[in-house]
């Protein structure tokens, strides 16, 4: 959030604050609009995406830490309340 001192109502009425957030408001909305544009005129995204949706392809090992780390921190933070029946 921008803090700013309040300098007083303009001509129209509005104050500094209102002025920044419409400017800022304009600015996110160009560049939504040139994005939206990009992604209609590109198919980039699409690859991008379907890149994302893949497994990630671990190995055996890297797996197995994985999992041994995620079920250290459940557990952690759970104070072993909770037992989870994933992979040892």
């Amino acid at each position: 959030m921008i803090l700013l001192r309040r300098t007083g109502q303009g001509r129209t009425g509005e104050t500094t604050r209102s002025r920044v957030r419409r400017g800022a408001t304009e600015q996110l909305k160009a560049e939504a609009l040139r994005l939206l544009a990009w992604a209609r005129s590109s198919d980039s995204w699409r690859q991008a995406r379907k890149r994302k949706q893949q497994p990630v392809g671990l190995s055996e090992e890297q797996a197995s830490f994985t999992f041994a780390v995620i079920r250290a921190q459940v557990l952690a933070k759970t104070g072993g309340q909770y037992r989870p029946r994933w992979p040892r």
